[in-house]
């Protein structure tokens, strides 16, 4: 008899099932998307993102069925022809079921708009049982697949034959470089630029429906290195804002996958401007004859509080700058109107916004003698060099 742990996800119109080996895996992914998940309890809703949440266990024998019927949520014990004989006499035209004939890791059932999932053999929907095209071996997945590719001109399939084909070899836990390998051969990257590191693979192609000029495709467990690499080669990050999101696996670490947008850019041979704290102005030297005394603390009280330091000297005055990124981009925490304390205030009365942006606060100032500039923690202002270290309009005096 085997064992496995779910969590299952239901809202008004889908339901998904992911599968685990260990009770500690399923806890640990139900945490992540409902932080007051428990394995089994009563399912419990996330009111936030509406939807509901569930997890237990399940021994069997044969094969699992997750099933989707009249808004509830069923995860049983069946062999294949039991199953089949219950999705067309009993669910018939009601509901929806996937059949999986054993667990593989990252397995996982999708019902709603269709049926999804990996690792499933046949799925029911609601009229007709629809087999499963993914084999239990590479070799064979491969050969279906150059198939597939065979017969597919460059701005066909769901996403289009790149997305796809790497979706379908990855699915097969082969990683990114036996994938890239594959695709070669298949053709479908014939006459595209592309760049491979060991860690990141880099297509020169637009994805319909958005504008990026690079396909980016990591191993989950590289991406650290996949970050490091990219920022060297090309002195910028590499994308991963959730809005640039084209795929990603449900796995994390070994044997998930991510397939995000970027813009293409050839390696940069010449090494990113090394920036050190000292570069920079900080906040107590700021204008003509600099600003300190009992007066000065006092008036910038609030704003060393909201950014959590304690002196002048810890925040950063970056002069006649804000990046423009952070004011479209960023989240505006808070907004101070500061009054001058006479003749000896560099700045006289001043107004200073702070945003939250790639997890630095970043301050906007701006004053009655026209004085503007960005102000940072002094820990934050490397980090903050190097996101903006192509904008000419930076400056650290």
């Amino acid at each position: 008899m085997a064992k496995i742990f779910y969590v299952v996800e239901k809202a008004g119109d889908y339901t998904q099932c992911n599968f685990f080996k260990t009770e500690k895996e399923a806890l640990a992914y139900g945490i992540s998307e409902f932080p007051d998940f428990d394995m089994y309890d009563e399912p419990k809703e996330d009111l936030e993102d509406d939807a509901w949440f569930h997890g237990d266990k399940l021994e069997f024998k044969k094969g699992i069925l997750f099933s989707f019927e009249e808004g509830s949520a069923y995860v049983e014990a069946y062999d294949e022809d039991e199953a089949r004989e219950y999705c067309s006499d009993d669910i018939m035209s009601d509901g929806a079921a996937i059949f999986f004939d054993g667990f593989t890791k990252g397995m996982y059932g999708y019902l709603g708009n269709g049926a999804d999932g990996k690792g499933r053999k046949w799925d029911w929907d609601g009229g007709r049982f629809n087999e499963s095209k993914i084999t239990k071996t590479t070799l064979k997945h491969v050969k279906l697949f150059e198939a597939f590719v065979a017969s597919q001109k460059l701005n066909e399939g769901w996403n289009g034959p790149i997305i796809d084909g790497f979706e379908e070899l990855l699915n097969t836990g082969i990683g990114v470089e036996k994938a890239y390998d594959q695709m070669k051969k298949s053709g479908v990257l014939k006459g595209l630029e592309t760049e491979f590191n060991g860690y990141l693979l880099r297509i020169k192609t637009g994805f319909k429906g958005y504008e990026y000029t690079s396909i980016n495709i990591w191993d989950k467990e590289n991406v650290k290195k996949a970050e490091e690499t990219h920022k060297k080669e090309h002195g910028f990050p590499l994308d991963r804002e959730k809005s640039s999101t084209i795929l990603n696996s449900y796995e994390d670490g070994k044997g998930g996958w991510s397939i995000y947008g970027g813009q293409w850019s050839k390696p940069n041979k010449n090494k990113a401007k090394k920036y050190k704290v000292s570069d920079f102005t900080p906040l107590s030297d700021s204008g003509d004859d600099g600003l300190g005394g009992d007066e000065a603390d006092s008036k910038w009280e609030p704003v060393l509080d909201a950014f959590g330091v304690s002196y002048l000297e810890d925040l950063v005055w970056l002069g006649e700058y804000f990046p423009e990124t952070v004011e479209e981009k960023g989240r505006l925490v808070k907004s101070f109107s500061l009054g001058g304390f006479g003749d000896e205030d560099p700045h006289g009365d001043a107004d200073v916004s702070i945003y939250k942006w790639k997890g630095m606060l970043l301050g906007w100032h701006d004053d009655d003698y026209r004085y503007s500039a960005t102000l940072c923690r002094a820990k934050d202002v490397v980090k903050l060099a190097s996101l903006l270290e192509d904008d000419e309009s930076l400056d650290i005096y």
